[in-house]
Parts: C-alpha cells; sequence; structure tokens
C-alpha cells in the first residue's frame, strides 16, 4: 500500500501511460552505479500532499516521463539480472523536452519526476539558469519535501533510516549555486558524492569542477536555450566519476542519466526537431485553474 494515505489520499491518475516502475514486491536496488527504477509509491506520496491536483496535461506529461525512466530501466535490470545480452539493445536514456508557457505546472512535474528516482535510490539534479531561480526551486522543493509525512512516522527504528523503505524516506535535498560559502560547499559536494543527498538543485556551479555524483540518474535541465549542448553534456559526465573505470567503459548506459528539459519559450515541433533533434517533446497546452 502506498503511504499517501497521510496526507488525505494518494492519485493514480497521472501513471495513465502505463506503469513505469514494478510493484512493491519487486526486486531489491541494484547496486550503486546501475539504473535505478522510479518509485510510483514515491510519487503517490507527494501527490497526495499536494495543495492541488494535476491537471490531465500534466499528468499525461508526468506519465511520458516516468515511462521513459521505467522502460529504461526495467531493459537494464532485465540485462542485469539475466547475467546475459538482450534480444534487442536496452532502450536509451530519455532525453524529453518540455515545454509550457510560464504558469502551465511544468516545474510540478519535474520535481515529482525527480521525487520518483530519488525514491528508487538514485540521485537527481535540477539545474536553473540563474541563481535566483535556482533558489526558488530549491525553496519549491523544500516546501514540498516537508509536506510528507517524516521518518519517524514511516516504520522507522529512531535515527536508523535504512529501516525505512526508499520511497518512503523523506529525500535530503541541497542548493548549491556560485553564493555558496566554501564550507557549505564543501560539505555538500562531500554528502553528493557519497549518495548522502537525493536531490540537488544548482546553477551552472553543478558543471564545476568537483562536482561529483554517486549515482545521478535524472538531470532535470531549466530553460535549455540558455545553457547550450556543452553543459548538458557536462551534467550527463557528472555520475560515476569514482566507481569502475571498466565497468563504465564496458556498459556507457549505466553511467548516462536521464536528462529532462523544460523551457517555456514556444518551439514549432517541426523547428524542436532541428534544435533539439535529440529530444523527444511533451507540451503541456492547459494551465491549472486559476
Amino acid at each position: 500500500g502506498s503511504a499517501g494515505g497521510v496526507c488525505g489520499g494518494g492519485s493514480e491518475a497521472w501513471g495513465a501511460g502505463g506503469g513505469a516502475a514494478p510493484s512493491p514486491d519487486a526486486p531489491p536496488p541494484l547496486p550503486p552505479h546501475t539504473p535505478v527504477v522510479p518509485s510510483l509509491e514515491a510519487v503517490d506520496r507527494a501527490l497526495a500532499c499536494l495543495p492541488f491536483s494535476l491537471t490531465d496535461g500534466q499528468a499525461a506529461a508526468l506519465g511520458e516521463v516516468l515511462d521513459d525512466i521505467g522502460a529504461a530501466r526495467r531493459d537494464s535490470r532485465d540485462v542485469h539480472d539475466a547475467g546475459d545480452v538482450p534480444a534487442s539493445p536496452p532502450a536509451p536514456p530519455m532525453a524529453r523536452l518540455l515545454q509550457g508557457d510560464v504558469g502551465s505546472g511544468k516545474t510540478v512535474v519535474a520535481l515529482l519526476a525527480l521525487l520518483a528516482v530519488a525514491g528508487g535510490g538514485g540521485q537527481g539534479a535540477l539545474m536553473a539558469p540563474t541563481e535566483v531561480l535556482a533558489v526558488q526551486l530549491h525553496a519549491n522543493l523544500e516546501t514540498l519535501v516537508a509536506r510528507l509525512p517524516g521518518d519517524d512516522e514511516n516504520g522507522g527504528d529512531g535515527d536508523d533510516a535504512s529501516s525505512i523503505p526508499l520511497h518512503a524516506r523523506r529525500p535530503t535535498i541541497a542548493l548549491l549555486t556560485g553564493s555558496t560559502r566554501a564550507a557549505e560547499r564543501r560539505r555538500t559536494l562531500a554528502a553528493l558524492a557519497a549518495g548522502q543527498v537525493d536531490i540537488i538543485v544548482g546553477t551552472h556551479a553543478l558543471v564545476s569542477g568537483g562536482v561529483t555524483f554517486s549515482n545521478l540518474a535524472l538531470a532535470v535541465v531549466d530553460e535549455q536555450h540558455r545553457f547550450g549542448v556543452s553543459q548538458r553534456v557536462a551534467l550527463k559526465d557528472k555520475t560515476n566519476a569514482e566507481g569502475d573505470a571498466g565497468t563504465a567503459a564496458a556498459d556507457a548506459r549505466d553511467v548516462l542519466p536521464d536528462v529532462l528539459v523544460m523551457t517555456a519559450t514556444p518551439i514549432p515541433r517541426s523547428l524542436a526537431l532541428t534544435v533539439y533533434g535529440d529530444l523527444d517533446v511533451t507540451v503541456l497546452d492547459e494551465l491549472p485553474p486559476g
């Protein structure tokens, strides 16, 4: 069962695109540096704590994102479990453009996707074009996480977070920008590399030197056109830097995170294929009530 009842009941409307993750009795999480399965339970918990319901467009967009992540993760899990070569190549990492007007609710879709990945044992990164926006996004995420039931309400044994199922944990979040003080930056980077930070929000500082993820599974880039392809690739390359180089070389799929790009700039589909030729496109074409 879902823990969503703590905040008044969950919602499954967003999952209409097809189950992106296994049932609660699925196999245990894979070892570090291998793909994770996004947690539907974590999404249900968050939805139950939102003060509003998703629009049909948001629900459909979230379903597409989780289907993309789930397909690639399930394929990789099958290969890992079977110890065999699949009949067809595993699904590639997600590369999706989420386009919608300001106020259409792109950020909520992205935050829920990040929570799903964190609930599956992976790390997420949200990169914003400006420090002001990064701070705002971090505050929004903190507000959402604060609404979730505390770890002591989720079956935890005192301070032993390991006794709590991944999807029921409150994710640990952090902020990293160019203004982050040196001591705080060192603490944040050490925690990030050790896997003690589930979701990090930041600016271009996330692609600066010294930033290493333990298991980056999802990278969300807000306003892609302000960054450029090179910075997106740099963020992709930030995971598994301290892992087994031989394994990374043998299976690059395991070290490439899924990427979700958000933009409010109207882009005709034909132009999107030219500018973002490697990205699938999802359009949010309705605004939430009010």
